[in-house]
């Protein structure tokens, strides 16, 4: 019973180990994160802007 409970405690000191990692990770990036999914953002909204701003036709504009 002692050597389960151990493995267990190691186990799941492990994986809080691991995802206390990736979390100390992901706080430094965020603002990198964040950077890769705004602007990529931005530029479709202004895109789709600037062809009704234009008056594109429905064929001249790309649709999905």
């Amino acid at each position: 019973m002692k050597t389960s409970l151990s493995s267990l405690q190691r186990g799941l000191s492990e994986i809080f180990a691991f995802a206390y990692r990736n979390y100390a990770l992901t706080k430094n990036e965020f603002y990198a994160i964040f950077e890769m999914l705004f602007w990529p953002l931005v530029s479709l909204i202004s895109v789709g802007l600037l062809g009704e701003f234009l008056y594109l036709d429905r064929e001249a504009v790309a649709s999905y």
